[in-house]
């Protein structure tokens, strides 16, 4: 299974890197994801797509650092939904707790953490390893990325800055930690175990400014409803073979089609089912079998008609891929359940 992200994220960093000079069109070309997809910010896509899109955003900008500098341009609205739950809250300390159970509807590449310790509090950011997951080979820019829009999220709900203490992060030291230094104003170390940023307890009880109870049940709400649903989320091939089913009348579905359906390239789409241990071909022969077996079990419907109805050029074709996939004829198949 491949991690996701949503495409309202993946969205900023092409239009950030666009703001800077990059191509919009070259970025998404590269990264094989359509412009139509990128109207539907909820969406999620595949991490390998994300991590095209960072490492040819930071080509095409020629910026190191441009993970921090994203981080820096981050509204809580940015966010959609979880951001509007985040401004919402009481206090800090309440607004990253929603961030960390919320953290999902965003991307399942990384787990949070928020823990107190005395006089310091630290937010966790865990990168997820029970799957495959860009973030194992590149880490930098998203995790970076992640740390300066935190800060500069909890700047902006406070209405001031944040003491942070200090920034560990999993990889390596860059060459260059100028922009660390003048974002985060704290120590900054590299190869740690996790990527934590340390802050000052106090900050936790600082007050929202725009602080909102009634908006906070509504919006929370809706989070809630969002993420039960994505915990009972339909697979990619269940959601292809549902596609297939719609389109199949008299004429055989294509992967193209049902890919652009999906907001995917034909190749993001392989790429997703070939994870799931599935192809386009399989789902296809295993829905029209399955159609076939719910057609014959219609006893007004004749094997010629199903035939017609499942995209066959011709009766003699519907048997040999019948006999195939079940062993018996589509006649044969219709008596024994008689």
């Amino acid at each position: 299974m491949e991690s996701h992200v949503t495409v309202g994220f993946l969205r900023d960093v092409i239009y950030f890197a666009a703001s800077r000079g990059a191509s919009l069109t070259e970025i998404c070309q590269f990264a094989e994801i359509s412009s139509e997809s990128l109207t539907k910010p909820d969406e999620k896509i595949p991490g390998s797509i994300s991590q095209k899109v960072w490492q040819k955003a930071e080509a095409l900008t020629n910026d190191a650092n441009i993970g921090l500098h994203l981080g820096e341009q981050i509204h809580p609205s940015t966010l959609g939904l979880v951001g509007f739950v985040m401004l919402s809250c009481g206090t800090l300390g309440e607004a990253l707790e929603k961030l960390i159970r919320y953290t999902n509807l965003l991307t399942d590449g990384v787990k949070g953490k928020l823990a107190k310790n005395g006089l310091l509090a630290e937010i966790e950011i865990e990168i997820v390893r029970d799957r495959q997951n860009y973030l194992l080979e590149t880490p930098r820019q998203p995790i970076e990325t992640s740390f300066s829009a935190i800060a500069t999220i909890m700047r902006i709900l406070a209405g001031k800055p944040i003491p942070i203490r200090e920034l560990q992060f999993s990889h390596p030291r860059p060459a260059e930690i100028t922009e660390h230094n003048r974002i985060f104003a704290a120590p900054t170390i590299f190869s740690q175990e996790t990527n934590k940023m340390i802050f000052a307890a106090e900050a936790l009880n600082y007050p929202i400014l725009l602080a909102n109870p009634d908006l906070l049940f509504s919006f929370e709400a809706q989070a809630e409803e969002n993420l039960n649903r994505l915990n009972n989320q339909e697979t990619r091939s269940m959601q292809v073979q549902q596609r297939i089913i719609k389109r199949m009348t008299a004429e055989l579905p294509n992967i193209t089609e049902i890919a652009r359906e999906l907001g995917l390239s034909e190749r993001s789409l392989q790429r997703e089912l070939a994870a799931e241990k599935t192809s386009f071909r399989e789902l296809l022969d295993k829905t029209r079998c399955e159609l076939a077996v719910k057609h014959l079990q219609n006893e007004k419907v004749s094997v010629a008609e199903i035939s017609f109805l499942l995209g066959f050029s011709e009766p003699s074709a519907f048997h040999r891929f019948f006999k195939r996939q079940t062993g018996k004829t589509p006649q044969s198949f219709r008596e024994s359940i008689q």
